[in-house]
């Protein structure tokens, strides 16, 4: 579904979300232009038919169709990384309600995941750097406690546990 405004699509999936209907997954993307939230859903013929009824006004994608546009989804950060070499891909979680006010202080492309409150926000240069927000300490215990010769991914949590 294409919307005009981030507030309209947002609307939309909490729309989705209250619902009975449960999507297989449930994004949010504002690339190439505009805000589209795309929905799939997976069940027999009585199922999808009621996600036609429900989403009215939704373009129903199938087969081949369905397979590039979950692919362009699913390659789109490969393909931004390889355009952009000095970028980078931040990874924001935030709760449902949280997510709306997220997305609006971004300028750069990004996929919500909208069902589970991860924003990927994608930087074609200097990505800001993560913090993490007082839980190093209690963080950096349990990494010690199941890894205490730090051998397991060095640096790969935050870059720096």
């Amino acid at each position: 579904m294409k919307f005009a405004t981030r507030a309209k699509a947002f609307a939309e999936r909490d729309r989705i979300l209250r619902s009975v209907l449960q999507p297989a997954a449930i994004d949010l993307v504002n690339w190439p232009s505009g805000y589209r939230l795309l929905v799939r859903a997976v069940g027999n013929d009585a199922v999808l038919q009621r996600y036609v009824r429900e989403l009215r006004g939704a373009s129903i994608v199938t087969g081949e169709e369905e397979s590039s546009l979950w692919e362009d989804v699913r390659e789109f950060t490969p393909r931004f990384l390889a355009q952009h070499p000095r970028g980078g891909v931040v990874a924001i979680s935030a709760t449902h309600t949280e997510m709306p006010a997220v997305a609006a202080s971004l300028d750069v492309p990004y996929i919500a995941r909208a069902g589970s409150g991860v924003l990927y926000a994608h930087y074609a240069s200097d990505p800001p750097r993560v913090s993490i927000r007082g839980d190093s300490a209690m963080m950096t215990k349990v990494k010690e406690m199941f890894d205490p010769e730090r051998l397991l991914n060095p640096g790969r949590l935050y870059g720096c546990i």
